[in-house]
């Protein structure tokens, strides 16, 4: 993508970016300004917008070509150098969903206690998976409330009878 991006941007001059006319990028001359040129252009604003998390991995990767070189990776690339852009491309693809009607949450939010205990009630009564979903449930509850994970859960008050719990 980033290779593609330069063809287009620097249609006239972008042979100086690649390595001996090859499709791998020149780390002597594609600069930071350069990625960050790109990050400005795939922003929220704009035509083909690209999120954040998208444009760190190119960070990445762009850190990676400078490793392969055998260059010392710019401070500017190095992680976390480059929050105050990501966060602002953030915050502006935000701002974009939110006028567009798109949700930022994504779809999962935690049950309330009541309607865990519905749940568990209903899934009581059931007989069809012996006690498992109101099994799982109930631990998924503790688990959630008591913030521990469910190697800690005590088992010793469960009863078997066959395959039931």
């Amino acid at each position: 993508m980033l290779e593609k991006w330069v063809k287009e941007t620097y249609k006239t001059n972008h042979k100086r970016f690649f390595i001996n006319e090859t499709d791998h990028l020149n780390p002597r001359t594609f600069r930071l300004l350069h990625f960050r040129a790109f990050c400005t252009a795939h922003s929220a604003e704009k035509a083909k917008p690209k999120r954040p998390q998208i444009l760190e991995r190119y960070r990445i990767a762009l850190a990676a070509l400078y490793i392969d070189a055998g260059f010392c990776i710019p401070n500017d690339l190095k992680p976390g150098k480059q929050n105050t852009l990501f966060v602002g491309i953030k915050n502006t693809q935000t701002t974009v969903d939110l006028a567009n009607g798109r949700s930022l949450t994504t779809g999962k939010i935690p049950l309330s206690f009541s309607a865990y205990a519905e749940q568990c009630w209903t899934t009581l009564l059931r007989s069809d998976d012996g006690g498992f979903a109101h099994l799982f449930l109930t631990t998924q509850w503790n688990v959630m409330v008591c913030a521990m994970d469910a190697a800690s859960l005590h088992t010793g008050v469960l009863e078997t009878a066959c395959s039931c719990v």
